[in-house]
């Protein structure tokens, strides 16, 4: 999608802005709506569901989904959230839906580490829980 939008832009005529927009919602902006659908089908929710998390009505989500509105950018991310994808993968400016990671909360350990490493890591992990978030002295 991005690539047509992209061909449009730098191609050798001229278009307005008003033409970009037109063709551009006609090509890529219709993601948003047939994204939006297949991932709360996913997720087993209704429209009436989704709008409720949302404080939003059905008629609301169905605007989405038909494209015949837009959502506001705080709305696709609070969306992206509840359906577990990134906002890049509702617009269509990735094909990727897996959100991103927070980096700062991953540890990655070097390649190789033999199963039992893991299992070791797993139970020090436990242990901090416990240590910090379960066992408060008073």
């Amino acid at each position: 999608m991005i690539q047509f939008y992209l061909t449009l832009v730098n191609s050798a005529e001229s278009f307005s802005y008003n033409e970009i927009h037109t063709a551009y919602q006609k090509g890529c902006g219709k993601v948003i709506g047939n994204r939006l659908r297949e991932q709360r089908k996913k997720a087993h929710l209704t429209q009436a569901q989704l709008g409720a998390q949302l404080h939003l009505s059905k008629n609301s989500i169905s605007n989405y989904e038909r494209n015949q509105d837009e959502p506001p950018d705080d709305t696709k991310i609070k969306l992206a959230k509840i359906l577990g994808v990134s906002v890049d993968y509702l617009t269509g400016a990735s094909d990727n839906p897996s959100p991103y990671v927070d980096a700062s909360n991953t540890v990655r350990l070097p390649a190789g580490m033999p199963p039992q490493a893991w299992d070791e890591l797993r139970l020090f992990i436990d242990y901090l829980k416990f240590k910090y978030l379960q066992h408060k002295e008073p």
